[in-house]
């Protein structure tokens, strides 16, 4: 847990003072000796007390300025595919990306990715008709 900048400076005043060692320190601010010894370092090397801001995790794959190219592949081709996404990436962007990469910017646009099992594309198909795709279900045929 982040401490209070105050208790940083009292932490920094109370060691200039020469009020102890870093464990008396410690004991009497109620911190752990290694939160005294890094305001002090800090203090001395003039950096300051407060605390860091988290920056979050790893950059994005596909950029917040990348967006509207996924956006534009999608609403020019709406059955486009994520290795379609990612072919169209490659050739026109130069930039090769991951399918999680797409799907994570299709997600942030509140597109959702369609999918359609093969059989169903088929299904109406000329060839499904004629029986020219064949289901084998019968057991031990």
């Amino acid at each position: 847990m982040a401490i209070s900048l105050e208790l940083r400076k009292k932490i920094v005043v109370a060691h200039k003072k020469g009020l102890g060692s870093y464990q008396k320190l410690a004991d009497i601010f109620g911190v752990g000796i290694c939160t005294v010894r890094r305001c002090v370092e800090k203090n001395k090397k003039n950096e300051p007390l407060e605390c860091l801001l988290y920056k979050g995790g790893r950059k994005p794959g596909i950029s917040e300025e990348e967006l509207p190219f996924v956006a534009q592949l999608v609403q020019k081709k709406p059955e486009i595919t994520m290795a379609q996404i990612q072919t169209s990436f490659k050739e026109i962007k130069g930039k090769e990306v991951s399918k999680q990469m797409v799907e994570t910017a299709l997600r942030k646009m509140d597109l959702t990715k369609k999918k359609k099992a093969l059989w169903h594309l088929n299904r109406n198909s000329n060839a499904f008709k004629k029986g020219a795709v064949s289901l084998n279900l019968s057991a031990g045929t």
